[in-house]
């Protein structure tokens, strides 16, 4: 890129003790600043050279404040003609002040930099250059969260990460093909490639209970019966041919089966449980379960029949 041109505007006091060191540390960086002293030769017009060349061509307007150079006539006709160019052109003014002085009106709500230790002043210089090059010390921007950028799928009521976190504690479930007691380690080490970090996740356990989507312990968690409902109604399509084929298998099979046992045909026992237990609930069967988690048929209503028939033809 060209180096931008920058007209240093100052109080003659303050060539020596700062302004020659400071145009000679911008040309360094690549920065064209202007300076009366490097520009005039005898003969030249001073009005033409400052005004019409210095000013008129440079891309920032730097001017150092001081309690000699605000007291110059001579400043504040070049501050003034800066501020049209900035209002014409768009030219950037930055002040720099070097000493206790007073700030000229029209620069009050423009940000400056305060330099303290005029031998030593290397962290402001460093802030100067890069708003000449327009540039801005923020750090770049990251990659935006994976929870963000891979989603899951989204559970209707719940934001992003809650979604996660819910998912990620019916998958487990039905890993361990149970509702209950749900290991939260095991679950938390499960979204790990979503970064969400434990205060987080801890945070979208307590909504979750909130929500009645689950009950959250130290440790554990079960998934309520509404849970349940919630996640098969947005991600279980095919729940219907399993409350189905469940629903026949105990019509066909009842309580024929051996010690009521019935083989539901790899169902996973939480859909299992869930789909019983709607219909015990219905009082159109009576069941429970052995301690292997074994669903024993005490009874089938004949009602079953009706309902299947009212449901499924």
């Amino acid at each position: 890129m060209d180096s931008p041109k920058v007209f240093i505007s100052h109080s003659w006091d303050d060539k020596a003790r700062f302004v020659l060191d400071f145009g000679k540390k911008l040309r360094a960086r690549g920065i064209d600043a202007w300076i009366d002293e490097w520009e005039m030769m005898p003969g030249d017009s001073l009005v033409k050279k400052v005004f019409c060349e210095g000013i008129k061509n440079a891309n920032a307007f730097l001017i150092v404040l001081s309690q000699n150079s605000v007291q110059k006539k001579w400043v504040n006709e070049e501050l003034d003609l800066a501020v049209v160019k900035k209002l014409e052109e768009g030219t950037r003014i930055i002040p720099i002040i070097i000493d206790d002085c007073k700030i000229p009106e029209p620069l009050k709500s423009t940000v400056w930099v305060k330099i303290n230790d005029l031998q030593n002043y290397h962290n402001e210089l460093e802030k100067i250059v890069m708003a000449i090059f327009g540039q801005s010390d923020k750090p770049p921007l990251g990659s935006s969260p994976n929870y963000l950028t891979n989603p899951t799928g989204k559970i209707s009521g719940l934001n992003e990460i809650d979604s996660i976190t819910f998912n990620a504690i019916f998958e487990e479930a039905l890993k361990q093909n149970k509702q209950y007691q749900i290991p939260l380690d095991q679950v938390f080490r499960n979204i790990k490639e979503y970064e969400i970090e434990k205060e987080i996740f801890n945070e979208s356990l307590s909504i979750l209970t909130h929500k009645h989507l689950i009950k959250a312990g130290p440790t554990s968690a079960d998934i309520t019966d509404y849970g349940v409902s919630a996640y098969i109604n947005e991600k279980v399509p095919e729940f219907y041919e399993m409350e189905k084929t469940i629903i026949y298998e105990l019509i066909n099979k009842g309580l024929e089966s051996k010690g009521g046992r019935i083989d539901f045909g790899g169902i996973n026992l939480l859909y299992e449980h869930y789909i019983l237990q709607r219909l015990n609930d219905q009082n159109l069967i009576s069941y429970n379960r052995t301690l292997g988690n074994t669903a024993i048929i005490q009874y089938i209503s004949p009602v079953l029949k009706r309902y299947a028939s009212e449901q499924y033809n």
